[in-house]
C-alpha cells in the first residue's frame, strides 16, 4: 500500500520496523525501490538479502533486478547525454524510454537546469508532478538552479518551502546553497537566509555567495563575505583566490 500511495522512505520505514521480515516483505521492499527507480538500493537490498537469507532467489526477485538495472542504465544514459553537451539527444533518449520514474525525470530536469535552460526543467517538473511522481531531494536541488537561470527568484523560494512543507523532504547543505545561489542579486536577502540556516557550519554557503558575487561582479560584497570566510576558515586558500577572481573581474 505505501509503494503504491506514498513515497519509498515510507515504504522503507515501515520494512524497518517490522519484527520480522520474511520472504514476501524482502521482495515487495526490492520491487517498491525499483518501481520508484532506485535502482541501486534495490540492488543493494538483494545483495543483503542473499547474506542473510537462506531462501533461494525466485523469478519474482529476478524481475525486480532486472527492473533495477533497466532503471540505472536508462538514467545514465541521460546523464551520459546530458554531460556531454548534448541536450536534445537526453531529451530524445528520455521521450523513448516506456514509464518514467522519478530517477529518469530527475536526471532530465537536472540536465535543463545545469545547461541553463531553467524554462525547460521547469516545465518538465511541472509535467512531473502532473503524472503523479513525486519528487525527492535530488530533483530541489535542480529546481531553484533552474529558477536563477530565469530570474524566477520568488518561484525558488516556494518550491524550497514545498519540499518541507509538501513532501516531508530534510533540507541539505545543498539546498541552501542553491537557493543562496538564487538570491545572489538580493544580497542582503541572502544573509539572511544564511543566518537563518541551521547548520552548525555555514562556510559552504557563504563560499557559494562569495562565488556568486564574483559572477557578477559585486566587489562591495565580495569584500565583506571574504572577512567572513577568513575567520571561519583562516587556512582556507579559496577564499583568497575567489576574492582575487572578484577583483580581477572588476579590472582592479
Amino acid at each position: 500500500m505505501y509503494a503504491k500511495c506514498s513515497s519509498v522512505n515510507d515504504v522503507f520505514r515501515a520494512f524497518s520496523n517490522m519484527d520480522e521480515q520474511d520472504f514476501v516483505t524482502w521482495s515487495t521492499m526490492m520491487a517498491s525501490y525499483a518501481q520508484h527507480g532506485h535502482g541501486e538500493e534495490a540492488l543493494k537490498l538483494l545483495s543483503e538479502f542473499q547474506d542473510r537469507s537462506s531462501v533461494p532467489v525466485n523469478d519474482f526477485i529476478l524481475s525486480s533486478r532486472l527492473s533495477a538495472y533497466a532503471s540505472s542504465v536508462s538514467c545514465g544514459i541521460i546523464d551520459m547525454y546530458c554531460k556531454c553537451r548534448s541536450i536534445e539527444d537526453a531529451r530524445k533518449f528520455f521521450d523513448k524510454i516506456g514509464g518514467h520514474n522519478m530517477v529518469s525525470w530527475t536526471a532530465m530536469v537536472s540536465g535543463y537546469a545545469h545547461h541553463g535552460l531553467g524554462k525547460d526543467a521547469l516545465e518538465l517538473f511541472d509535467k512531473m508532478k502532473e503524472a503523479g511522481v513525486e519528487p525527492d531531494s535530488i530533483t530541489f536541488v535542480g529546481v531553484p538552479s533552474a529558477c536563477r537561470h530565469v530570474g524566477f527568484v520568488k518561484e525558488g523560494g516556494h518550491h524550497f518551502e514545498s519540499m518541507k512543507n509538501d513532501y516531508g523532504l530534510d533540507t541539505t547543505l545543498n539546498h541552501y546553497a542553491s537557493i543562496v545561489d538564487l538570491l545572489v542579486r538580493a544580497v542582503d536577502e541572502a544573509e539572511a537566509f544564511i543566518n537563518k540556516a541551521s547548520f552548525q557550519s555555514k562556510a559552504l554557503l557563504w563560499r557559494t555567495l562569495l562565488t556568486a558575487c564574483g559572477k557578477h561582479m559585486n566587489v562591495e560584497a565580495g569584500n565583506w563575505i571574504a572577512e567572513i570566510l577568513a575567520k571561519l576558515e583562516p587556512d582556507q586558500p579559496s577564499t583568497y583566490v575567489l576574492l582575487s577572481n572578484i577583483y580581477r573581474s572588476a579590472s582592479m
